[in-house]
């Protein structure tokens, strides 16, 4: 199932075998399109779907509250850098991420919510990596793959803007369809 436009944002997903679960919901995938790239594993049991559906509820929910922690930095590559180090480089010296103090711009990713994927399962087992921003009218996503020893792949990244409408109503939409899918709604 596609919903949305896969040239600015879409969400393709698919359900192989529904489950009795609530906790699983199904085995399939779900892969997020930013402007023609796939972030995640398109195959037919790449994961358990509960995680996904559960994190696209919860992100309508915090509408308007995914909020950066460092709105003066606008360089893609700099927010993707800043995300890989604060997230996955061990040792949190206490050094400053760009004049933040590094414990508050780990305490406002997480509770703002602004990792969309990886979403806490296999769903984006493929080293992807999609950052929501709500920025005003618009939403702000940044896309891209890590490397083996960079931050993330030269040549990978992807930095789409939209009008907040037009996202969450894709939102919306996947969610509803995915929901009589699956026998949830």
């Amino acid at each position: 199932m596609l919903v949305g436009d896969e040239h600015v944002f879409a969400i393709d997903s698919h359900v192989e075998e529904l489950l009795a679960s609530r906790s699983l919901i199904g085995i399939g995938y779900f892969n997020i399109l930013l402007a023609g790239t796939r972030f995640g594993v398109k195959d037919q049991t790449a994961t358990a779907l509960a995680c996904s559906y559960d994190n696209i509820v919860n992100r309508i929910q915090m509408r308007d509250q995914h909020v950066t922690p460092f709105p003066e930095i606008q360089d893609p590559h700099l927010i993707a850098h800043i995300f890989r180090d604060v997230l996955y480089v061990k040792g949190e010296d206490g050094t400053p991420i760009s004049g933040h103090a590094r414990k508050g711009v780990i305490d406002t990713i997480y509770k703002n919510k602004l990792l969309f994927a990886p979403d806490g399962d296999e769903a984006f087992a493929d080293g992807s990596y999609v950052i929501h921003f709500d920025v005003g009218a618009e939403v702000r996503l940044i896309g891209f793959f890590s490397g083996n020893d960079e931050y993330y792949e030269k040549g990978s990244l992807v930095d789409v803007r939209l009008s907040a409408d037009e996202f969450y109503n894709v939102l919306e939409s996947w969610r509803v369809c995915f929901a009589r899918e699956a026998g949830i709604l």
